[in-house]
């Protein structure tokens, strides 16, 4: 992963091995709050998922009913996960999901300016809608969110709306994965409770950023977990 600034405002991300390499750039909307920023682990996710997470996951997912959706919750200015998975050319549709009207056009924008990496058979939607108003019809194959929980930690509600999203919005059988910046537990109380009471989450092996505090996890939904199969938070 090469992560470059171009200028205070825009930012250029390179992808995957040099054989293969995915060539990104994002103007950041910084007036725009929270989503208008590009945050770690956006750029963690995206950078798992070019370097065979995404093959992984699709392996998991060669018997799942076709075409392929791919989901990305609360994208925010970027989407960098979302446009990975959009310029595959394994999935048919690839949903970006922002609640933010400013952040939303932002991203827009960014879609825009990189559609020559894009693949042409894939259709790149984005959608503004809060977590409560997700559709469950989506019925997502990947389903992919980084940096969501900032400021939710210890509201319960809003932790109990991410999860319930995330698990809606999924079909039987898909990879779920969350890029979190790991914090201490008293402070990520109502977090952990929300995402154990519906999923097992375990750390997705080699995405450690220690510096930076994140972690790649993969999330289970508990109805899909095999008898005696634990749901714990496990920190890498």
């Amino acid at each position: 992963m090469d992560d470059g600034a171009a200028s205070f405002w825009a930012r250029s991300f390179a992808f995957g091995p040099p054989a293969a390499r995915l060539h990104l750039s994002v103007d950041e909307a910084f007036g725009a709050g929270l989503g208008g920023t590009c945050w770690g682990g956006g750029v963690l996710l995206a950078a798992h998922l070019s370097t065979g997470g995404l093959a992984s996951a699709l392996s998991e997912l060669q018997h799942a009913q076709q075409p392929l959706t791919a989901l990305e919750l609360g994208a925010g200015v970027a989407g960098l996960p979302g446009l990975v998975a959009a310029a595959s050319g394994a999935f048919a549709r690839v949903v970006l999901a922002e609640a933010d009207a400013d952040v939303a056009e932002a991203l827009a924008g960014n879609v825009a300016a990189n559609a020559g990496v894009l693949a042409a058979d894939t259709e790149l939607r984005i959608l503004r809608t809060s977590w409560a108003a997700l559709p469950g019809t989506l019925s997502a194959h990947l389903v992919l969110a980084a940096d969501v929980a900032y400021g939710m930690e210890s509201d319960s509600v809003a932790a109990a709306a991410l999860a319930e999203a995330l698990l809606r919005c999924a079909a039987p059988g898909a990879v779920i994965l969350l890029a979190h910046a790991l914090r201490p537990l008293r402070e990520e109380a109502a977090f952990l409770t929300a995402l154990q009471a519906r999923f097992r989450v375990s750390a997705v092996p080699g995405t450690d950023d220690a510096g930076a505090g994140l972690g790649v996890f993969r999330l289970k939904p508990r109805g899909e977990c095999a008898p005696g199969e634990t749901s714990e938070w496990d920190r890498p």
